[in-house]
């Protein structure tokens, strides 16, 4: 099982990345979405290191 990275519950329905369970993503956007973003960057960071910041 997975935590999510905000609220810390674990459960079977939230995917390693990026690591943030449905109820976050409805109701503390803000922080999903840096949490998301920053899991994405990590992701391209193997494809396309030029364009990370």
């Amino acid at each position: 099982m997975v935590r999510c990275k905000i609220c810390n519950n674990s459960s079977l329905f939230i995917s390693k990345y990026p690591g943030v369970c449905l109820d976050c993503i409805k109701t503390k956007t803000d922080k999903a979405l840096k949490v998301a973003f920053e899991a994405h960057k990590k992701s391209r960071l193997v494809y396309s290191p030029e364009f990370i910041n």
